[in-house]
């Protein structure tokens, strides 16, 4: 098996070394698999962009071996293709997440130069959605498989998933029904699985921090005093989740289609902003729009991004609803109990689960029904679904990749995700935690 790991080398966000972590992470999963790797005759090679290729050999310098050097004329074309990211870029993405237009031409160009030249790879693994892998992948009979962040961030534990499918909107949970999960997977409690979340947070106490939100303690403002609190998190207008998966054109159509509806119902509105909207103009820009807008509307409260990680969780648990389009933040809600309204495509929307806002508003919704489906999709999305830390970085992980690629899978579907769990190739979530009685 010869396994291809693609750093994104073309330029994102005006930057050619945003895929450096990513590179970072597909370097850790080498260096920790090198004996079963060797053992196992799997070749593996990483291909990126020479600036994150030089990051590469400063900060993990022991994959030398496994770096692929992109040809000078190849590096000088990426060089070339760097563009003012609001007016060119974010268009130029969104059609490489498509498989649309030259750059995705072009993508095809250096992947058929590796292959046909240099490495006859078989697998690749690349981050996030790119509609010209997998244009290339299906043309020449190789198996791409996405990985992505799971959709909790910190102070939750860092994880990831790996999909055939695809991640976000596109991922293959979005195939299940909630049924179909009864069948193979165990229900998890939400205080149950924050517990063992702590456990694994502590496990990577070097950037993460354990939490503890299992009381109404979030102090800022008075809005909580409200007998009915909906929370509307804004995301980023450049996010792919936005780009590509949502039914609005913009995070300021998100609100004015839903906060003055919740108002009507007799809820306060919290309307939480991005934290890294700032970083990046064209995201300040829309969240600008979303804040006058808010400002204008009666029982609606802001937050800004100054919240910590921790006071984010006390938030959640301090709300009754929660209104996303498709953020993280909705599958940690889950983790508190809440009621969720997903109103775009995301990688733990599960059909069957998650009520619309018309469900919600009437009365004959039955949050017990709801609650008993969200225990089954956290034990579905913690156990079968998203790979921890101890999983990538083991044989596993390229055991889970063996038996995909034996499948020759495309999505992973009820009878996957059995079979990945009876070979005990699933996230041991319990392991080392003595349960009493």
């Amino acid at each position: 098996m010869n396994v291809l790991f693609y750093a994104e080398p073309l330029p994102i966000r005006n930057s050619f070394h945003q895929h450096s972590a990513v590179a970072l992470k597909f370097a850790d999963i080498i260096s920790s698999n090198l004996a079963y790797l060797l053992e196992n005759e799997i070749r593996v090679k990483i291909v990126a962009n020479q600036h994150v290729h030089n990051e590469l050999l400063e900060k993990r310098p022991e994959v030398r071996p496994f770096l692929h050097i992109l040809d000078p004329e190849v590096d000088s074309k990426i060089e070339d293709m760097l563009v003012d990211w609001r007016t060119k870029g974010i268009g130029a993405w969104k059609d490489l997440m498509c498989g649309d237009g030259e750059i995705s031409i072009y993508t095809d160009e250096i992947l058929n130069e590796i292959k046909t030249k240099s490495f006859d790879f078989d697998v690749l693994i690349c981050w996030g959605q790119n509609g010209a892998l997998e244009r290339f992948c299906e043309n020449h009979g190789v198996l791409l498989l996405h990985m992505e962040l799971g959709s909790i961030r910190n102070p939750f534990p860092e994880y990831l998933i790996l999909d055939p499918r695809g991640v976000n909107g596109k991922a293959s949970p979005l195939n299940l029904s909630i049924e179909e999960i009864e069948e193979f997977s165990e229900t998890l409690e939400p205080h149950f699985a924050r517990l063992l979340l702590t456990i694994d947070a502590q496990n990577q106490a070097d950037s993460r921090t354990a939490f503890d939100a299992g009381k109404r303690v979030f102090k800022k403002g008075d809005f909580f005093q409200n007998e009915k609190v909906a929370l509307l998190p804004l995301q980023l207008f450049d996010d792919a989740n936005i780009l590509l998966y949502s039914p609005f054109e913009t995070p300021l159509d998100f609100l004015k289609k839903t906060a003055h509806l919740l108002v009507e119902q007799g809820y306060h509105v919290v309307v939480k902003t991005h934290p890294a909207a700032k970083g990046r103009p064209v995201n300040y820009l829309h969240q600008k729009e979303c804040v006058e807008y808010a400002k204008s509307l009666p029982n609606v409260s802001i937050l800004d991004e100054s919240v910590s990680a921790l006071e984010n969780l006390e938030l959640i648990n301090s709300v009754d609803l929660v209104v996303t389009i498709n953020s993280s933040l909705g599958f940690e809600s889950l983790l508190f109990g809440k009621v969720v309204c997903v109103l775009g495509d995301a990688m733990y929307k599960v059909k069957g689960v998650f009520p619309t806002l018309e469900d919600v508003f009437s009365k004959s919704f039955d949050v017990a029904a709801y609650q008993k489906k969200a225990e089954s999709l956290i034990g579905f999305i913690l156990r079968n679904y998203f790979l921890s830390p101890g999983l990538v970085n083991s044989p596993k992980f390229f055991q889970r990749i063996e038996l995909l690629k034996l499948r020759s899978a495309k999505s992973l579907r009820g009878k996957e995700f059995a079979e990945l769990s009876d070979l005990g190739l699933n996230n041991d979530f319990l392991g080392g935690v003595a349960l009493d009685g």
